[in-house]
């Protein structure tokens, strides 16, 4: 029953998104200029405020950086229906940009679409924005491992950026091996943001995960933290980064800057989240941050945060109490991104490669 659903909800679904990929198709190909064109792929419609903060401070800092380009952002759901008809604008000499994240490797669906962008269109530079790729160490993850050093080899102008030095080594030693020159290791591109100091917090915010990548080890560091932070006089908010509704192109500002409020607003955040770390960070919030299944928070946190004293990466029961009394007496804390912002030079590089 649940196939015959799924199926029906194709046949129903596929024609509507089709008519929309044309039309937002047609909108783009008439708003075209005579600069250079960076389309920005996979830009995200899903309820991932993580992935939704990583396409912000991307255009922003293409914005920032990148004057002399047009830049086009395409949906991860119109490359979904037809990439092809997505792309129809693309030139040979337009650069394609795929949106930063942890989408890369076995775990997901669009590494299948990077092997078709990256097989269709082996005339254009590709540039794929900071990210975790992580193949898993089973028949499967080595199946799709495989296809991707095929895919990487055969492609005579890509571009890869790591958030972290396990995806750098992957990619040195065995996606991209004899060309260091198309590699980097950068930070998440949403560290490029950062926002005011809040003065006026009032809550100690939860934000955990309950998908593919929840850590068991963490189950009884979350019990102490919640033992603890109960015998305080302060209000608790459950919250999350992944919100159940679709989030169009013209709404993604609005999406996030509500998350961006709702951290900026709390004394401490305790999270498991990579970007649930990261939207502290930006917002000057204190944040316990617990690793995930694959390793990536403890990564980005080693690479880019670890000198940041009002971020405490946990991994010991032993630790939780002196992380939540060291963070909530902490004042003024303050994420200055000047620091960071030289480590995203490989980006503009590449562009000018």
């Amino acid at each position: 029953m649940t196939n015959l659903i799924s199926v029906l909800k194709t046949v129903l679904y596929h024609p509507i998104g089709m008519y929309h990929t044309y039309k937002r198709s047609a909108e783009i190909n008439a708003s075209l200029s005579d600069k250079p064109k960076i389309f920005l792929l996979n830009v995200p419609t899903h309820g991932n405020l993580g992935d939704h903060l990583i396409s912000v401070a991307a255009q922003k800092f293409f914005a920032d950086n990148c004057a002399n380009y047009q830049i086009v952002p395409i949906t991860s759901s119109d490359l979904y229906f037809s990439i092809s008809i997505s792309l129809r604008s693309a030139t040979p000499d337009d650069i394609l940009c795929i949106t930063g994240g942890g989408f890369l490797g076995s775990m997901y669906e669009e590494e299948r679409r990077l092997y078709k962008i990256a097989k269709r269109y082996k005339n254009n530079k590709i540039i794929i924005l900071p990210q975790t790729i992580f193949y898993e160490n089973n028949k499967t993850g080595t199946s799709i491992l495989e296809k991707a050093k095929r895919i990487y080899a055969n492609h005579p102008n890509i571009y890869v950026m790591a958030r972290e030095k396990a995806t750098y080594d992957l990619l040195q030693q065995v996606l991209i091996r004899g060309r260091d020159s198309n590699i980097a290791l950068t930070p998440d591109i949403a560290l490029y943001l950062h926002n005011e100091p809040n003065t006026e917090r009032n809550t100690i915010l939860w934000c955990l995960r309950n998908d593919g990548e929840v850590n068991a080890e963490n189950t009884k560091l979350i019990e102490k933290a919640r033992y603890k932070v109960q015998r305080l006089n302060i209000t608790q908010v459950e919250t999350d980064t992944y919100i159940h509704k679709f989030i169009p192109v013209k709404n993604e500002c609005q999406e996030v800057e509500k998350k961006i409020q709702e951290f900026g607003k709390a004394k401490l955040v305790i999270t498991d989240r990579l970007h649930g770390m990261i939207y502290a960070v930006i917002t000057n919030t204190p944040v316990i941050a617990l690793n995930n299944n694959n390793g990536k928070v403890e990564q980005v946190y080693n690479a880019w945060l670890s000198d940041i004293p009002f971020v405490k990466f946990v991994s010991h029961e032993s630790e939780v109490d002196d992380a939540i009394n060291s963070l909530l007496e902490m004042n003024n804390a303050a994420y200055d991104n000047s620091k960071i912002i030289s480590h995203f030079k490989p980006i503009i590089d590449a562009i000018n490669a």
